[in-house]
């Protein structure tokens, strides 16, 4: 029996060990998505989101609260006519069905996902990042004249 339990107890340990290691591997997935969406709540068009909400389906196969608010949340910007209130609402339920999914029930709530900051700066550098872009397009679209400066040059003897 003593020789059993000696040739047994090391394959116990490694699965056990395997099997903590896996489930410590998808609680580390299951928080890097949440603190991406989470840092990227401010403003979601960024690839970090894209990938993240794209992630979502794999990475919480068996939770069904956050697959169900993903769902809402993808229901909500695939609309002829999408109500940025409700992408809000909807994009701010995923993120709490997270929170309580990864144990931070109370900890993380309705109130620290809507509290997001995004300094002045930033917010200046986006806006003049988008008129940029409208002044590429209408150039494109050769909708803008642009001013030209003529050079007085004298003649030459």
């Amino acid at each position: 029996m003593e020789i059993i339990a000696v040739l047994v107890s090391p394959i116990i340990a490694i699965l056990i060990s395997l099997w903590l290691t896996e489930r410590l591997q998808k609680r580390r997935d299951r928080l890097d998505i949440f603190k991406t969406l989470m840092t990227t709540r401010e403003n979601n068009l960024t690839l970090d989101f894209v990938k993240s909400v794209n992630a979502i389906d794999v990475v919480f196969h068996n939770r069904s609260s956050v697959r169900e608010a993903w769902r809402e949340l993808y229901n909500s910007y695939n609309t002829s006519d999408p109500d940025l209130k409700r992408i809000s609402d909807n994009h701010t339920k995923l993120l709490e069905a997270m929170a309580k999914d990864l144990g931070y029930k109370d900890q993380i709530t309705w109130e620290h996902i809507t509290s997001s900051y995004t300094p002045n700066w930033l917010l200046s550098e986006r806006r003049n990042e988008a008129d940029f872009k409208l002044m590429q397009m209408e150039l494109m679209r050769n909708t803008v004249k642009v001013p030209v400066k003529e050079s007085i040059t004298e003649e030459q003897p």
